[in-house]
């Protein structure tokens, strides 16, 4: 469904901490990993973390701005991953 990326993991955190902490303990999990990630948006204000990791594209949402930016609609059509 993209030509840039393979999966897209979307997830909430209820407050600005809880995201920068979520995104810590990916960048640590996936350094543990010796995967490294090719950049990281939006850490600093915490509305919206993006952690690219090339294949693999994180996106941290407050609850409201997950709602504005409806990214559960936009993607819709694709098939969801369990893990």
């Amino acid at each position: 469904m993209s030509d840039f990326a393979d999966y897209f993991v979307v997830a909430s955190g209820d407050n600005r901490r809880q995201l920068q902490a979520i995104a810590r303990e990916i960048e640590e999990k996936m350094r543990e990993q010796r995967i490294s990630h090719l950049g990281t948006e939006g850490f600093g204000d915490a509305q919206w973390i993006l952690v690219d990791y090339g294949a693999v594209i994180v996106h941290l949402f407050l609850p409201d701005v997950r709602k504005r930016f409806d990214f559960d609609l936009l993607w819709g059509d694709a098939p969801r991953v369990k893990w």
